[in-house]
């Protein structure tokens, strides 16, 4: 996993300890990745870069 995306991981997950809720993807998360990785890394398959996709709570499951 790149360091850049590593990095944000770990600031969503300390955010969600901090409050003490769960993590809701679509409220929390998405916004994220839309203003910073869909870009390159949404639902446009031909823009997509490195196959890695990152617009749906599913699609971040099957990451290593």
């Amino acid at each position: 996993m790149p360091r850049r995306l590593r990095v944000l991981a770990l600031v969503l997950l300390a955010a969600v300890a901090r409050a003490g809720e769960e993590l809701d993807f679509q409220r929390q998360v998405r916004p994220i990745l839309a203003a910073n990785c869909f870009a390159c890394h949404g639902p446009d398959a031909k823009e997509r870069k490195a196959g890695l996709r990152l617009d749906s709570a599913d699609a971040l499951r099957v990451l290593p």
